[in-house]
Order: structure tokens, then sequence, then C-alpha cells
């Protein structure tokens, strides 16, 4: 098992060439943030993918869609657990709607 280890190593100068760059999640507190600022302006909710941050093509530095996809729904997760809005799917594989909890 050692010698295919060794076998199978590559040099220093090319191993560095093989590393991917080291991806930003995109938090779940300024996701959190985010909702809570989006829904001043949105008061009646809206589609979750209308609470992303503006992350234009793919990715904006190392921050990527799919953390930020994630971290969204996250946060979205935790305020309707907290009581602070409500989130609806009408059916299997639509739109996730976000709603204020109270207008007050």
């Amino acid at each position: 098992m050692r010698a295919c280890l060794v076998a199978l190593a590559l040099p220093n100068h090319l191993a560095n060439a093989y590393q991917l760059p080291p991806r930003t999640p995109w938090p779940v507190q300024r996701s959190i943030a985010r909702i809570c600022d989006r829904l001043r302006v949105l008061p009646y909710g809206s589609a979750l993918t209308s609470f992303l941050p503006d992350l234009g093509e793919k990715r904006v530095g190392n921050i990527r869609v799919p953390s930020a996809l994630a971290s969204t729904l996250i946060a979205g997760l935790e305020l309707a657990r907290d009581g602070e809005l409500t989130l609806d799917q009408k059916k299997q594989w639509n739109v996730i709607q976000v709603g204020r909890q109270s207008l007050a």
C-alpha cells in the first residue's frame, strides 16, 4: 500500500497546479440580515429567490450561487422556526414563497 502511495505522489511543483481555490461560503447570518432587510421593501413577501444576494454571473469573488442558495434557505428556515416569517410551497418542486408572519 505504501509503495502505491509513493508511485501516485506528485512532485511538489505539480501538486500546486491541482489545488482548487478555497471556496468562501455565503454566511447564514448575512442571509438572515438580507431577508430582514428585503422584507422591509417587500412587506407582503415574495419568492425565496428574491432574497438572494446579487451574485451576477454564478459568482462574486469566491462566493458561489449554490452556497448563497443554501444559506438563504437555511436562513428562511431559521426565521420561520422563530416565527419571524412564513414559508409556503404549494406543491413539491414549486417556488418557495416567503411571507411576513405579522404585518405590524
